[in-house]
Order: structure tokens, then sequence, then C-alpha cells
């Protein structure tokens, strides 16, 4: 099979004790987009228009892995999923209304993870807050740095 791995973990003895050992264990190796259900998601899209569905469908299979952000061309899922342009127009309208979507550029719209991702929510948060840390840290030595020179010190290099 070929997700099939050998793998290392704890493994219980049988007698209440555990030790590292090495067994065959089942690997998740395909692409998939998580569906959350919590917070009365699966009401919400329950209640999405006809168009809005179409274009739900078409965004599970056509956002990239560990992004928050998708272009959407109406031709393009207008010619993917055969329905016409102003279809796809009423979709994007449904989303939006519904919270899954919001447009963040022309014809760039962000997702919102609470409702479905592809690849893990959890890495990619954490991800995101140790670039904000560092953006941060840039900020302020940037700061500093201005700061200094207007005090007229000398910033070795």
């Amino acid at each position: 099979m070929k997700n099939l791995h050998k793998g290392r973990s704890y493994v219980s003895d049988g007698m209440g004790g555990v030790h590292l050992g090495s067994r065959d264990m089942l690997v998740e190796q395909i692409e998939k987009v998580s569906v959350y259900l919590e917070n009365g998601n699966k009401l919400v899209a329950m209640e999405l228009s006809s168009a809005g569905k179409n274009l739900l469908v078409w965004l599970l299979y056509n956002l990239r892995l560990k992004e928050d952000v998708v272009k959407i061309d109406r031709k393009r899922v207008a010619a993917d999923t055969g329905v016409k342009s102003a279809s796809v127009y009423r979709g994007i309208r449904s989303l939006e209304q519904a919270n899954i979507i919001r447009r963040s550029a022309v014809g760039v719209y962000w997702i919102n993870p609470y409702f479905f991702f592809r690849g893990s929510r959890v890495g990619f948060f954490n991800d995101l807050k140790a670039l904000d840390v560092r953006e941060v840290e840039i900020v302020e030595e940037t700061e500093n740095v201005r700061v200094m020179q207007e005090n007229g010190l000398k910033i070795k290099k």
C-alpha cells in the first residue's frame, strides 16, 4: 500500500509499561482540504445560493496549500464550472455575505480559514505569528535607529 510507512512511536506493552517501538502505520499523503463544521458553518453553507455553492466547490478544488487568499478570475471560474460570468459574480456576493470570503484586492479574496483550509491551520497561524514577531522587531529596530539619529547619536555598523 502506497501510504503505509514504518514509524517510531510509543507503544504500550499491555502491562502498563510504555516503550519506544516501531510499527506500521498509515500516513495521509494525498492533498486534501479540511472543511470545518464548527460554529454553525454547516448551516451557513446550506443557506448559500446555488451560485455560492458552485463557487464554494470550485474554491475547495483550487485553493493552494497553506494559503488563505485566492485569485478568482470570473471567466476562468465560469469556464471551469460551466456557468455564466454573472453567476460567478453572484456566487462571490453570496460567499462574501456568509463571511466565507472577503475581497482583499481586485480579483483576490481572503478565505476564512474557520470554514476551510488546505494544509494545517495551526502550522499556518504559527508561521504567521512568527512573521508578525519578526516584523515587529524590524519596525522597533527601525524606530530605534530613527530616534538615535534624531538625537545625534551615531550608529555602529
